[in-house]
């Protein structure tokens, strides 16, 4: 006999032993192996005892999977009960069911599945638990329509459900911020006679909250009541924070102190959604009373309530009140800083104050400390839509140095806001990093430096980033094709300047245009309104009215609704060509559709009557 790790007995297989073990041996050794994390050994037993010709029983088998599964050999495991499929073992859903657990941690979900098909196939009785893992699972990874499938899938055949995986489903709606659908399924949860739990009746309370819907809310509250559960602060903050986003911090303010009423003790998100309600609502001394009460009770208020107060603050338009705030607490020296500079720098965004926001930033990079990457995101947008397109790439650089990759929108603002200003080549400077750092680049960015270049009067190599964009694989969308044909007629009218002649022009564009609309149907890509209205104008400026006019027919019939632009477009046409009484016309034919006409289509017209006068005299 020998020791096994901590207390476990076993037997040497030596081969001078003259008893032969049998399976209820081995699966005892097996066990015993597992339960002391020595998965190789036991390994080696199972080895061993097929090499003596003793063959698994059911219960060596369970005993092994069982045994490997919470050793983290989740793969020999798996193996072993293929391998039970194989000899015709019929293992038990207890033991499918931990594989099929091990398989939805490690993120396997399409073998979990396979697995539990195999189950049904193998008359394996279906439970609860092999779902629930895989419900759960996909509702963390936040796919909830593979989890409702699943739902749907285990209630059709007739598996009893759980509060535990109704509320991984209702979790997960919640996550996504589909409150509405929430409380829709969870009327539907409860209208089917499930238990509700404490967990539920909190969804419940929560998404009633967060659609304003507080006495519903408050009437859940006193059902559950009614019911022997006795509310935790989990579900006063619920109805706090849904106050609080309705702006009626007096009723926030009651809740609260019913819940100190009640014995029940406030946690720091409470005194944090409390707080951040007062700021934002100008609740200035309720605010500060708060952040005294809290640390009177014991909890010491940390950087994040301070961010929310401030945040709270800025929202409310207080900014003084903010700005104090903040420069008492960066005196004072508070730890986790960052998080004050991040609230207080998306504070002066939210106001509109750019400037100001990026002064902070540059004040906190100069200690060699950096906002978070929201607030860093929002100052490259906001600092693009004001033009500053140097302090946002100083941002951007900022962030590279302390090895933090802005994320794919940024860096399609800052791309977007070079190409705006003209300048192309550290647009696609910026555009060849993100793609040396591995980022997925999408038709979106591609189509927003092709635009550039072709407002930059850099058509061929708009075209050939195009073509470029199609050899890796990204399909190009409506949008993409607009910007080239849209591109493609300021180059014709370019040339009309440059005086090459009229005709030549026209038979290129023609060509052009023909071009590009046959890949579009060779990729099953559909004109949109915006994409028709640049072909009407393209075949308007090149004087090829009648196959505009065909063009609108072709957008109606498609049932397709054409703009304002699109028709001033064609009358512009009409206009150009002097025929001013289909002008006319085609504006009447605008309004009779619900229409509105706008400045500029009048302004056209006006300007085409005013011609076709003087050409007659």
């Amino acid at each position: 006999m020998r020791r096994i790790g901590d207390g476990y007995c076993g037997l040497r297989l030596d081969e001078g032993v003259r008893i032969r073990p049998d399976a209820y041996t081995f699966t005892i050794l097996i066990k015993a192996l597992c339960h002391a994390g020595k998965s190789e050994e036991a390994f080696e037993m199972f080895r061993r005892m097929k090499e003596m010709g003793v063959k698994p029983d059911k219960m060596t088998y369970a005993t092994f999977v069982a045994g490997m599964c919470s050793c983290g050999e989740l793969n020999l495991g798996y193996a072993v009960l293929e391998e039970t499929v194989r000899e015709g073992v019929i293992l038990s859903a207890i033991d499918y069911n931990m594989v099929i657990d091990g398989l939805c941690k490690e993120n396997r979900l399409q073998e979990a599945e396979m697995l539990l098909q195999k189950m049904a196939r193998q008359d394996v009785t279906l439970d609860s638990y092999g779902y629930s893992y895989l419900i759960r699972r996909y509702c963390e990874v936040g796919n909830l329509v593979k989890a409702l499938d699943l739902y749907e899938e285990m209630a059709s055949k007739g598996i009893q459900t759980s509060p535990l995986i109704v509320s991984y489903v209702l979790q997960c709606f919640r996550k996504l911020g589909l409150a509405s659908e929430a409380l829709l399924y969870f009327q539907k949860f409860r209208e089917s006679g499930l238990s509700l739990d404490k967990v539920l009746y909190n969804i419940g309370i929560d998404a009633h909250c967060k659609l304003g819907n507080m006495k519903e809310a408050l009437n859940l509250l006193q059902e559950m009541r009614d019911k022997g559960f006795a509310p935790d602060k989990i579900h006063y903050t619920c109805l706090i924070n849904g106050y609080c986003l309705k702006g009626e911090i007096v009723n926030a303010q009651k809740v609260f102190e019913d819940m100190l009423q009640t014995n029940v003790e406030p946690d720091l998100v409470t005194y944090n959604v409390l707080a951040s309600g007062f700021c934002k609502y100008g609740f200035v001394d309720e605010a500060f009373d708060l952040l005294d009460f809290m640390v009177d009770r014991g909890i010491e208020p940390n950087a994040l309530t301070y961010g929310l107060a401030i945040d709270g603050f800025c929202r409310g338009g207080k900014l003084s009140e903010a700005e104090i705030l903040f420069n008492i607490l960066v005196e004072r020296g508070i730890d986790q800083s960052e998080v004050l500079f991040s609230a207080m720098v998306c504070g002066y965004l939210h106001l509109g104050c750019t400037a100001h926001a990026y002064m902070l930033f540059l004040r906190f990079a100069a200690q060699g400390r950096l906002v978070d990457e929201i607030s860093c995101s929002k100052l490259i947008g906001g600092l693009c839509k004001d033009g500053n397109v140097e302090g946002a790439s100083n941002v951007f650089n900022t962030m590279l140095e302390k090895n933090v990759i802005p994320d794919t929108i940024s860096y399609s603002k800052i791309i977007m806001a070079y190409c705006k200003s003209g300048d192309m080549q550290n647009a696609r400077a910026w555009f060849e990093d993100l793609v040396r750092r591995g980022v997925s680049i999408d038709v979106i960015l591609y189509t927003t430096l092709i635009n550039g270049y072709c407002k930059a009067n850099r058509l061929q190599e708009a075209c050939d980033l195009f073509v470029e964009m199609t050899k890796i694989g990204i399909k190009p969308d409506v949008v993409a094709y607009t910007v080239l044909l849209d591109g493609h007629l300021k180059e014709t009218l370019k040339q009309g300047w440059l005086g090459i002649a009229k005709d030549r022009r026209k038979i290129e564009f023609k060509v052009k245009h023909s071009k590009l609309l046959n890949s579009m149907k060779d990729m099953k890509i559909e004109p949109d309104v915006v994409c028709y209205t640049v072909l009407i104008d393209g075949q308007c400026k090149t004087e090829y009215i009648k196959d505009a006019r065909k063009l609108l027919d072709e957008m109606l019939e498609k049932g397709l609704t054409p703009d304002a632009y699109t028709y001033t477009a064609l009358i512009s046409g009409y206009c150009s060509q002097g025929e001013i009484a289909k002008a006319e016309k085609l504006l009447e034919e605008m309004v009779d559709r619900g229409i509105e006409p706008d400045m500029l289509t009048f302004s056209v017209l006006d300007r085409g009557i005013l011609r076709a006068r003087e050409m007659q005299r």
